[in-house]
């Protein structure tokens, strides 16, 4: 039996189409201490104050940026996700067990969804 190969050199031609200049960040501005477990989700409010980060320790920890202040709210078990309303007047967090949470930026409180 005689095998002869099926596969061929391809030749590609091709052309930059961007250049991409790139800054190089040597060193960290500001950190947040605060998780035990690992971060699962992260999001930014459309007007980049705040921040929501939920984790596998069951907390949703909402961060005001400019004073590095947390509230927090507990969820049963990982918090898988987290979002913003498009106004950045409200944040929704889900967990492993589906349960959600709806709350207001301004409150800090939230109300649990089943």
């Amino acid at each position: 039996m005689d095998f002869q190969s099926v596969e061929r050199i391809i030749s590609i031609i091709y052309q930059p189409q961007t250049v991409f200049r790139i800054r190089l960040v040597n060193r960290c501005s500001s950190t947040i201490a605060g998780h035990p477990e690992a971060v699962l989700s992260v999001a930014f409010n459309p007007d980049g104050q705040h921040l929501a980060i939920g984790s596998g320790d069951t907390i949703v920890r909402l961060w005001d940026l400019n004073t590095k202040t947390p509230m927090l709210t507990r969820h049963k078990n990982w918090v898988l996700c987290v979002a913003w309303s498009s106004d950045g007047k409200h944040l929704v967090s889900g967990s492993k067990l589906e349960d959600y949470n709806v709350g207001t930026q301004r409150q800090g409180s939230h109300q649990a969804i089943h």
